[in-house]
């Protein structure tokens, strides 16, 4: 008889125990409250009634969440929203402009999308940078000015100018080495902003 006691006593414990285990609050219970989103739970387990547990956002955010395991379920029981972590201004390139292409504001998982101004092309692999963990990811990219062809002029013409390494906006002149002799074309052309001279190089013929 003794035996039969001792043994339903042991029972009524082990039922007791797993009752009072079926109260704990789920781990994964946890992301159905609003207030978790982008929460990092990865190091979180079932947690027991009255216990209370802070929690770090997930990569890319800043701030914490506060939560209690109650007889309801999880609450929360304090913290800061985790929002998306900013990456500060993400830098003017010289003879560049951006726009931000994915999302409008300079935080975790926003890009932005260099172009190159008129006259301009760019000489760097990418042009998107994007807001990450650690900041803004690649180097900020490089707009160089177009360059025009070297100019090849006749020994008999003079040539004003960068004629060997001109870029965008450049201008050159030109003029006849002799007073005898006169310029046939145009006397100046200037590097436009497609890397291409405005005009034929211009020859000098002699006076008639």
């Amino acid at each position: 008889m003794r035996l039969i006691t001792l043994s339903f006593v042991f029972a009524l414990w082990l039922c007791t125990l797993s009752f009072v285990k079926g109260q704990d609050c789920l781990r994964n219970n946890v992301l159905r409250i609003a207030e978790t989103k982008n929460v990092d739970i990865s190091k979180l387990d079932d947690t027991e009634i009255d216990k209370t547990v802070r929690l770090p956002c997930a990569i890319g955010y800043v701030g914490f969440v506060r939560l209690k395991c109650t007889n309801n379920g999880w609450i929360k029981d304090g913290g800061r929203k985790c929002e998306p972590k900013s990456c500060g201004h993400p830098g003017d390139t010289p003879n560049g402009d951006f726009h931000l292409s994915i999302l409008d504001d300079f935080v975790f998982g926003a890009q932005v999308l260099y172009e190159c101004r008129k006259g301009y092309q760019m000489v760097t692999r990418s042009r998107h940078r994007t807001c990450v963990e650690q900041g803004w990811d690649s180097a900020l990219p490089i707009c160089e000015a177009l360059k025009c062809p070297v100019i090849q002029a006749n020994d008999n013409v003079v040539v004003i100018g960068n004629s060997e390494d001109a870029t965008y906006g450049n201008v050159i002149q030109f003029e006849c080495q002799s007073n005898r002799m006169v310029l046939k074309g145009s006397s100046e052309m200037d590097c436009n902003d497609k890397g291409e001279w405005s005009s034929t190089v211009p020859t000098c013929e002699g006076k008639l």
